[in-house]
């Protein structure tokens, strides 16, 4: 379902600002991805098994000290990644030879922190065996992105702002979805 929505996301959005412009999308996703693997690389997989195991072991008291540990670790790194992200948008915009892409570049950027804490909740739950919380998180994400998305990319094109910002406005709408897929795990 969410490669679906993804799917219809990027059609009309392509369609609206044109193929050329996409290529600032798929530039800042990238910056996106690496930086994604570099924060939570593993985590849910990781976080999972040893919260299985504690389960397992009626070991309750350390399914706590192993969330509250690796919340620390991966929050701090996440917002470290997003802060640096941020403050040098523009510079990695340019390495990746597309100046345009910067705008796109700095609204991904505070997804990766949510990503990070996203990631730790989703291994809590997958280690209760619960899949539930994580599907539904992918869901939020995925649907918050193609209305929010399109929605404030359709806003900018109509009152005439450039297509590098009105990728990053869509590249916005990514981004509030996953904070509010993290607002929900964390609730």
């Amino acid at each position: 379902v969410c490669k679906l929505i993804g799917a219809v996301f990027r059609i009309p959005l392509t369609n609206l600002v044109g193929s050329a412009a996409m290529s600032y999308y798929s530039s800042a996703y990238s910056v996106y991805n690496v930086l994604l693997s570099l924060a939570t690389s593993g985590i849910p997989t990781g976080i999972a098994a040893m919260i299985s195991r504690s389960v397992a072991l009626n070991k309750l008291k350390d399914t706590k000290a192993i969330v509250r540990l690796s919340f620390q670790i991966f929050v701090s790194f996440g917002a470290l990644l997003t802060v640096v992200g941020m403050l040098f948008a523009d510079n990695i915009a340019v390495l990746m030879n597309s100046e345009e892409a910067s705008p796109a570049v700095f609204w991904i950027m505070p997804a990766v922190f949510c990503i990070a804490v996203v990631s730790v909740f989703k291994g809590f739950f997958q280690g209760y065996n619960n899949m539930v919380p994580t599907a539904l998180s992918n869901i939020i994400e995925a649907v918050v992105k193609l209305f929010l998305g399109y929605g404030i990319a359709s806003w900018m094109h109509q009152n005439g702002f450039s297509d590098s910002e009105v990728v990053g406005g869509a590249i916005l709408g990514v981004t509030i979805g996953t904070l509010l897929a993290m607002i929900y795990l964390m609730i």
